[in-house]
């Protein structure tokens, strides 16, 4: 079932009213007593019991209603997530350094810095990964969807 058809159930099935419903999704009436005629046809029967006056929920409704929330919900939290992934906001942090960084504390200094300035907001996420690496291999690595952290305004940085 298409996200679109649940939510228009689900504005139905909460303001009890085709027009409110329709005024909250931004649609005409009729485009939304079309996206509900489609979820009962997908689900083998009616969905709201109508009188003139009244929407009510059958049972089929009502059940269905609960998982529609659910199932909202969720799709609205995916979205956030992929969104959040495209700003920088969350996904793994990798970090390629040279052995002399730690000498020279430069990698816990550059760590720090990130970390100010990409707050994590107490959402888990994966842990940051490290790996010491000969010159030449991070040379030769490609640097597409990477973001550097520091080093560069340092003496001898790049």
């Amino acid at each position: 079932m298409e996200l679109r058809r649940l939510r228009s159930f689900a504005a139905v099935a909460e303001e009890r009213h085709f027009g409110r419903a329709a005024a909250r999704l931004q649609v005409t009436r009729s485009a939304l007593s079309a996206q509900v005629q489609g979820v009962e046809r997908e689900v083998g029967g009616p969905v709201f019991a109508r009188t003139s006056r009244r929407v009510e929920l059958t049972c089929a409704g009502e059940l269905l209603l609960v998982e529609a929330r659910r199932t909202l919900a969720l799709a609205d939290r995916a979205l956030s997530v992929a969104r959040q992934s495209v700003s920088g906001e969350v996904g793994a942090v990798r970090t390629g350094f040279l052995g002399v960084a730690l000498l020279e504390d430069v990698l816990t200094a550059d760590l720090r810095s990130f970390h100010r300035s990409h707050p994590r907001h107490g959402r888990p996420g994966p842990a940051p990964s490290f790996q010491d690496a000969p010159v030449e291999r991070h040379a030769a690595r490609p640097r597409t969807r990477h973001r550097r952290v520091g080093g560069g305004d340092r003496p001898g940085g790049p």
